[in-house]
């Protein structure tokens, strides 16, 4: 599709206009979300009326919600259910793998520690440990380096 045509499409939806089903209010129609199930092609409700009411759900069913965002970021960014991370978890007995400190000590839970390049992951660390590995890039010399610059200045 052309540019010109896209700028055409846009300049109709906002001509045309739709009633919100929620706040009974006349808007553009690139004020409502796009529907390939509804026949006219966008949502019932505005966008705004939309955004409010995902707010309203995520706050009256907060535990609910946050148990599906947890469960849904371990499978996009790690392919790993959370009944395998709860695992690692008690295979680890809830500490960081580098420095033993236990998760209750931490202000979050125990991240997923992973190559970037393979994917593979290589267990749960705490806070600190685990940005740290990121901050060295994963690289055994610059960690043997830091290890030689700490052995140089210790008391």
């Amino acid at each position: 599709m052309s540019a010109r045509l896209s700028q055409e499409m846009k300049m109709y939806a906002e001509l045309e206009r739709k009633i919100c089903s929620r706040c009974k209010v006349s808007k553009a129609l690139s004020q409502f979300y796009r529907s390939s199930e509804l026949k006219s092609g966008y949502q019932n409700y505005c966008k705004d009326c939309k955004n409010q009411r995902r707010r309203e759900l995520s706050e009256k069913n907060r535990e609910h919600y946050q148990a599906y965002e947890r469960a849904r970021q371990y499978k996009r960014y790690y392919g790993i259910t959370v009944e395998q991370y709860d695992e690692l978890w008690q295979l680890q007995d809830g500490r960081c793998l580098i420095c033993n400190k236990h998760q209750r000590d931490c202000k979050r839970s125990l991240a997923v520690d992973h190559c970037h390049e393979t994917k593979v992951i290589r267990g749960l660390l705490c806070d600190n440990c685990n940005p740290g590995l990121g901050y060295f890039k994963n690289s055994i010399e610059l960690l043997k380096a830091a290890i030689t610059y700490l052995e140089k200045f210790k008391n």
